[in-house]
């Protein structure tokens, strides 16, 4: 009768897509919209200048994820295990190296600014002073462009997604905004590299609202005694995300200087369309594997292998929906998008449309490959996340383009990201193969899901909120119990628990009778059962509920009444978090066995 289905963790992944689509778009677009906006009010060739600092955007990126994504998926993952002083200090541990790194990059920025704008153009005397003055703003501003961005994570994370899309589309609205104003004003492509440092600037003011909300999980702190452990773990879990993002900027000065080597402006000019591809595709890339991310952290540190499941299939559907679609347009429409950047015909608009259609399908590959290094990061697999990131960002596509270009020119370039999609995919398979292999059956599949995970009796299901399937539900818990050997008043101890914490939910969650749905897990063990209820009411620890004098009283004569206190009375150990909106309770009951 009662079965496990994913509604509720669907319900909060759908919860949670749109934002994070949101903030992947308000990324991803800042230089997409620069290029537009630079494109039709200057020229092609301001146009390629922005696509050549692109690589410094990709650095900052590198520095505000690495802290970011990989301090926010440990901490969902500590907030799962109830251990919210790690958490804390996983914070503030990203927090601080946020602020670190944002003031370093933008010293070393301002001091080697030649070097860099020498390094990043080429040595291409026609594109090198376009360049200087549009990062020179880019790299006095990095304290913004990466301090904003990376504590996005954590306000998402802290379930608030759509505060941290707000802050992120408040940026780039700006960013717009003040690229009109500027480019006008100047007539120049600094006035492009202002606005973007305007833009996030102005995300402050909302990233101040999450600092000062005292209904924020996340706090400043530091836990002494595992200080060192979790800053080393901070930065292992960072490592993935930041080394993807690093090696993408090596990716880009290599194939820069090599479209340039074999196709000068125009070639640049198309590859520069060719990225604006990967960027709109990332939108939907990152908004479908971030989106998981705090998710399946959570639901890691808690051991829900099946509730796993049930969110990375959802984000694999959409992802591949989603970027079918996409490739589809681009192979069908490739001039109508050359033509939103402003190069109406010649031998741009041919090599362009070339390009596109050549680079087009690699996006299936790039769509696979960051699911499944998003989704090894959060399980805290990195050596998987850390392979498959070198392989896909530059191992592959940086020797295959130099020598598919021997051979086909500016066609060989653009196939070589097809090519190191498809090496990425089957290395994952043959990783996961391997790590199936070496555990002994303990670990099997794609998603390296433990296969014992629960050394124990389990059952987990889900239920509507309501009174009826709460009632029901106890005599089946405590059947259950009986059927895996569990003394007969203990089985009816725990059946007594899921009911009343049930109808508690039902009635105090402040959801609709029917409207939501209940997780529960019950483990039987050697010597305990542990029970686990998630919902979605409004925050409500059983730990902070107060006992009457009354109930105490009736304590001591053994007469115990009174829902929560009943409960806190049978259970030897209970632990609460809240955590993504949802309340998550684990009750333990000794003396399981008969």
């Amino acid at each position: 009768m009662f079965e496990r289905n994913g509604r509720l963790l669907l319900k909060r992944f759908s919860n949670y897509f749109f934002p994070t689509i949101l903030m992947s778009m308000a990324l991803s677009m800042s230089i997409v919209v620069d290029g537009i906006i630079v494109g039709n009010m200057l020229s092609p060739e301001a146009f390629a200048a922005v696509n050549l600092g692109l690589p410094l955007m990709q650095g900052f990126a590198a520095v505000f994820v690495f802290f970011g994504i990989g301090g926010s998926v440990l901490a969902a993952w500590y907030m799962g295990r109830h251990e919210a002083s790690a958490a804390n200090t996983v914070f503030t541990v990203s927090v601080l190296g946020l602020l670190a790194a944002g003031a370093v990059c933008g010293v070393l920025g301002a001091v080697f600014l030649d070097k860099l704008t020498s390094l990043l153009s080429g040595d291409n005397p026609a594109l090198q002073a376009l360049l200087y003055r549009f990062i020179q703003p880019l790299v006095y501003g990095a304290p913004f462009l990466i301090v904003v961005p990376g504590l996005t994570y954590f306000v998402r994370t802290d379930g608030r997604p759509g505060l941290a899309s707000a802050i992120l589309i408040t940026a780039n609205l700006v960013n717009l905004a003040c690229d009109v104003l500027f480019i006008h004003l100047l007539d120049d492509v600094r006035g492009a590299g202002l606005a973007t440092v305007t833009g996030y600037a102005a995300g402050v003011g909302l990233l101040l609202a999450y600092a000062v909300s005292p209904h924020r999980t996340f706090r400043f702190a530091l836990s002494r005694g595992a200080l060192l452990p979790l800053v080393l773990q901070t930065l292992k879990s960072g490592l993935p995300s930041g080394l993807n993002i690093g090696l993408q900027f090596l990716k880009l000065l290599c194939l820069n200087a090599l479209v340039l080597s074999v196709a000068g402006k125009s070639g640049m000019v198309a590859f520069s369309v060719c990225l604006a591809c990967l960027s709109l595709a990332s939108m939907f890339i990152s908004g479908a594997s971030q989106t998981m991310m705090p998710i399946i952290g959570v639901l890691c540190g808690e051991e829900d292998y099946a509730g796993i499941r049930f969110v990375f299939r959802r984000a694999l559907t959409i992802l591949m929906g989603s970027t079918a679609i996409l490739v589809c347009g681009l192979l069908l429409f490739p001039q109508q998008l050359l033509a939103l950047f402003g190069i109406s015909g010649g031998q741009d608009m041919e090599m362009g449309t070339r390009a596109v259609r050549l680079f087009a399908p690699s996006l299936f590959g790039d769509a696979f490959a960051m699911l499944m290094i998003y989704y090894a990061q959060t399980i805290q697999r990195p050596k998987v996340a850390i392979t498959a990131t070198v392989i896909q960002s530059f191992a592959v596509v940086a020797p295959c383009a130099w020598l598919l270009s021997r051979w086909w020119g500016l066609d060989g370039i653009w196939l070589s990201f097809s090519v190191a999609g498809l090496a990425t995919a089957l290395a994952l398979l043959l990783m996961t193969r391997g790590i199936a292999a070496r555990s002994g059956g303990q670990v099997r599949g794609l998603l390296m899901m433990p296969q014992n995970g629960h050394k124990a009796a389990l059952l987990d299901v889900s239920i509507k909120n309501t009174l009826h399937e709460a009632v029901g539900l106890s005599a089946a818990v405590a059947a259950f119990c009986g059927e895996h050997g569990v003394h007969e008043i203990t089985a009816m101890r725990a059946g007594v628990i899921v009911e009343e914490m049930a109808v508690n939910t039902v009635r105090y969650s402040g959801n609709p009778p029917g409207a939501s749905s209940l997780d529960i897990t019950v483990s039987v063990s050697q010597d305990s059962i542990r029970i686990t209820f998630r919902d979605e009411g409004k925050p409500f620890s059983p730990l902070d509920y107060q006992i009457s004098p009354q109930a105490q009283t009736q304590q001591h004569t053994g007469h115990i009444q009174g829902g929560i206190n009943l409960i806190r009375a049978m259970a030897a150990h209970m632990e609460y978090s809240y955590a993504l909106g949802f309340n998550t309770s684990v009750i333990v009951l000794p003396d399981a066995r008969n």
